[in-house]
């Protein structure tokens, strides 16, 4: 084998190609980083959808935890002032809605 990097070389006796220095034929060379490219924007894809799917489920995670503090102190002004039970539940069904809204458009 030559140290030639442009050096002729024979695939079968009819076929000759170059090889390049930077690897392989030129052809497979493309059709090698057209796959790369494909397959790392899967990779990219997959990876966007993990992270927003685990900042979905922290959001949901904190609000969830938000909804208990709000329903307990709720629990507690009820039983200071019972005639705002209604007033009470709407603040706790109000944030409930917003951050299930702002979840799912997340």
């Amino acid at each position: 084998m030559s140290n030639n990097p442009f050096a002729l070389t024979t695939h079968n006796s009819y076929t000759p190609t170059v090889s390049y220095p930077w690897g392989g034929m030129y052809e497979s060379q493309n059709a090698l980083s057209t796959t790369k490219r494909s397959n790392a924007a899967i990779v990219q894809r997959g990876a966007q959808a993990l992270v927003r799917e685990k900042c979905r489920s922290t959001l949901a995670f904190a609000a969830l935890e938000d909804l208990a503090v709000l329903s307990a102190m709720a629990t507690q002004a009820y039983r200071s002032n019972p005639f705002a039970e209604e007033d009470y539940r709407r603040i706790v069904s109000s944030y409930a809605a917003g951050a299930a809204m702002r979840i799912m458009s997340f």
